[in-house]
């Protein structure tokens, strides 16, 4: 078994343990994590996507195949948590998961938007805590929010372990990209400041996250051996990280679409081509868009089946992205909104609460609103945001594992 131990930067005290690991092959996966939390209650906040699937297979008397597989190890799975859209993908409701219908045995409990003392009282009775679920490559993603409260939680609890199953990244081929998040914008949307796109992985993000927070925590990586940041062929290998996200071609339109939640354009959520259409009643289709690098849109009418527009009809384009590795996400969603603002003067495309903007919710920054309220090129506006990004590089430098 490879253990690598890190010399901590700051003012933390715990001692990281770093271990390799391998989801190709099931059974060298799970005594990879049994070998890792032996003789203990443990405790796993999963998907289906990942350990998750594990509950859901051979269910058989009162355990499921992984439960049995821990248990003659002498590992006791006590508690089991879901995140958002539940274990088996259907926003289920505590204790109510759908794999209560193969076994009532077996309770999943959601461990979405809980508070960290909620997260402390349910990690009770917990020697070992396992974050398993995967990434989808931007600051705003409630899996994220997720994973740092349980950090403060167990870090309060002191003597409970922490293991952390590492993902890969399936944006870091986009690298770092802005705003860089600002604590005045904090939201269960997330609660770092790191930029929207971070580039780095979970594990690098939370020993980053840890250090600066001068937290004391007994916390153990599952790394990837062959991982390597920007190299496409492991984007090629991610799973589907959300039920709201099926296939690599939504993830693709995600990373642009996120920027129009913030908007009163629909960005196809709710529509038979998930993220990769976008919509209002205002648009005028004889209008040809021109000059996006790397994306064709092409005039598309469709209907929602939920959200503003639902069950009408509305003009609107579809997404094609050329080349995904050429994508850069966030200036195409830059660009279609200043466009559409500009050409839609009248329509107020951005939501605003009060003096805050939505997009300054989503993004944790007031800096991409402003730049796009003053019509300001996507070059100039990068160029302000540059330093902030280096700095944070230049920092993480100490806690990259890849």
């Amino acid at each position: 078994m490879s253990v690598f131990v890190f010399a901590l930067a700051g003012s933390l005290s715990a001692t990281e343990r770093i271990y390799l690991f391998d989801r190709k092959n099931d059974d060298k996966f799970i005594n990879k994590i049994i070998s890792v939390i032996h003789d203990s209650n443990a405790c796993l906040i999963t998907n289906q996507s990942t350990l998750g699937k594990y509950l859901f297979k051979r269910v058989t008397g009162d355990l499921s195949y992984l439960h049995k597989l821990l248990k003659k190890k002498n590992i006791n799975l006590i508690k089991i948590f879901s995140a958002e859209h539940g274990l088996s993908s259907q926003e289920e409701e505590d204790g109510n998961d759908q794999i209560s219908i193969i076994n009532p045995d077996i309770k999943v409990n959601s461990i979405n938007r809980r508070t960290i003392k909620e997260m402390k009282v349910l990690y009770g009775g917990c020697d070992v805590v396992i974050f398993d679920l995967p990434d989808v490559g931007i600051r705003p993603y409630t899996y994220r929010t997720i994973l740092t409260r349980t950090i403060e939680a167990l870090a309060q609890l002191e003597k409970v372990r922490f293991v952390l199953i590492d993902y890969p990244n399936p944006a870091s081929f986009m690298s770092q990209l802005p705003p860089v998040a600002n604590e005045k914008y904090f939201s269960y949307l997330g609660e770092q400041v790191i930029p929207f796109f971070p580039g780095y992985t979970y594990a690098e993000i939370t020993r980053y996250y840890i250090s600066k927070r001068a937290l004391s925590l007994n916390t153990s990586y599952l790394i990837l051996p062959s991982y390597r940041p920007g190299y496409f062929k492991e984007y090629e290998t991610i799973l589907p990280p959300s039920p709201a996200l099926p296939h690599k071609r939504a993830l693709n339109c995600y990373w642009i679409g996120i920027f129009f939640e913030a908007t009163t354009i629909d960005y196809g959520r709710y529509s038979k081509d998930p993220f990769c259409v976008i919509g209002h009643p205002d648009f005028d289709l004889s209008k040809e868009i021109s000059g996006i690098e790397n994306i064709d849109l092409s005039p598309f009418v469709y209907q929602p089946s939920s959200g503003a527009y639902k069950n009408k009809l509305i003009p609107g384009y579809r997404i094609v992205i050329k080349d995904v590795k050429k994508l850069n996400a966030l200036k195409t969603a830059y660009q279609l909104i200043k466009y559409f603002n500009m050409n839609y003067p009248r329509s107020n495309f951005l939501i605003k609460y009060q003096k805050t903007f939505k997009l300054d919710l989503i993004t944790g920054s007031d800096s991409m609103s402003s730049a796009l309220i003053n019509n300001a090129p996507f070059k100039l506006w990068i160029r302000t945001e540059k330093k902030i990004i280096n700095k944070f590089n230049k920092e993480m430098k100490t806690f990259r594992l890849y």
